[in-house]
């Protein structure tokens, strides 16, 4: 296992940490299922999963810029792309709270699009540390 990990890409790596993070999570507030708020465990759920979707698209988007010869325009699409995905995901939370069935937290998927930004940041400053005590 260790040695399939290190032969991963640096951005397979921060997926890999965020499915980690987004299951830890889902565990660790599972025990809302037995006090019948079920909605927070798939809020995380959701909220994750349209996390990991954004860090996929600016992967591709990312690449796309480099590739093409008018990159401002690539980017905004890609950016306004990310956003509505992300508000998709928080409307989706709102209507279904609001009208019909509370099936997800809207705070819980926040908290999911939070954590892969926690996940980067833990992620980037390790590395950075790491990579500091080599060149010393």
């Amino acid at each position: 296992m260790k040695k399939y990990y290190f032969s991963l890409t640096e951005n397979k790596r921060i997926l890999f940490w965020t499915i980690v993070g987004g299951i830890s999570a889902f565990i660790l507030s599972s025990f809302c299922f037995f006090i019948g708020l079920y909605d927070i465990p798939l809020g995380i759920i959701l909220g994750t999963l349209i996390s990991i979707l954004n860090f996929l698209i600016l992967e591709k988007q990312t690449i796309k810029c480099f590739s093409t010869r008018k990159p401002g325009l690539t980017t905004i699409l890609f950016f306004l792309l990310r956003m509505l995905i992300y508000s998709l995901g928080l409307v989706l939370a709102i209507v279904l709270e609001k009208y019909w069935f509370p099936l997800f937290e809207v705070f819980a998927v926040i908290g999911g699009y939070i954590l892969h930004k926690i996940i980067l940041l833990i992620y980037g400053t390790r590395k950075g540390l790491r990579d500091g005590k080599e060149n010393n």
